[in-house]
């Protein structure tokens, strides 16, 4: 449904009303002990206005959350298709606080353009890369680069997809900041999560 959403315009005020539902639920998870943040994916739609951003500050500080509480992703594709909105979209966010991810890094074609023009402070490694781990050592070697890449820009990674014990160890030894997948736990719901709060990995 969500690209019929952004065909249709709606994806901009459907990400808005799921903000406005989820931010309260995540102040009472602070509020229990959370010390963690919520990720927000953004489409090429949402650089079509700066209000958007203006809206999430006012969200923001409605229930009584700082910047930090947000992080939000995006992907090449979405860069791709219009390049110099998603620069001044990118910079108002990294104005008022906000830490931006580059989603699925490694898929696209320009990475390297986007990691030097764009205010990034995330490298989401993408999970193509990640179930190839213990199959290809010219992948895996891929992925140490991109570690690698991220430490020297002073950004840091997340792997995704992460599915078996093998990918975990793997990025415990080349020091990976952050892993995420199924390994850890699938969707679930919201009754469910206090346990995954109270879980200590």
């Amino acid at each position: 449904f969500i690209p019929v959403a952004e065909e249709l315009g709606l994806i901009v005020s459907m990400t808005l009303q799921a903000m406005e539902r989820a931010l309260p639920m995540f102040k009472h998870w602070q509020n229990v002990g959370f010390n963690g943040y919520l990720s927000i994916n953004l489409s090429a739609r949402h650089f079509e206005s700066l209000q958007s951003i203006n809206d999430v500050i006012a969200f923001l500080n409605n229930n009584q959350l700082s910047v930090d509480t947000v992080r939000f992703e995006i992907t090449e594709s979405a860069l791709m298709k219009d390049y110099q909105k998603a620069i001044v979209y990118m910079k108002r966010l990294q104005q008022a606080g906000f830490s931006i991810a580059l989603d699925d890094f490694g898929t696209g074609y320009s990475s390297l353009k986007y990691l030097k023009e764009f205010p990034l402070s995330i490298i989401k490694v993408d999970k193509s890369f990640v179930d190839d781990i213990g199959k290809n050592k010219n992948n895996e070697a891929l992925i140490e680069t991109i570690l690698r890449m991220a430490e020297s820009l002073d950004m840091y990674c997340i792997a995704e997809g992460i599915e078996t014990v093998e990918q975990v160890e793997f990025f415990e030894r080349h020091a990976c900041h952050f892993l995420q997948g199924y390994y850890f736990s699938t969707p679930v719901s919201l009754v469910e999560t206090y346990a995954l709060i109270d879980k200590r990995w």
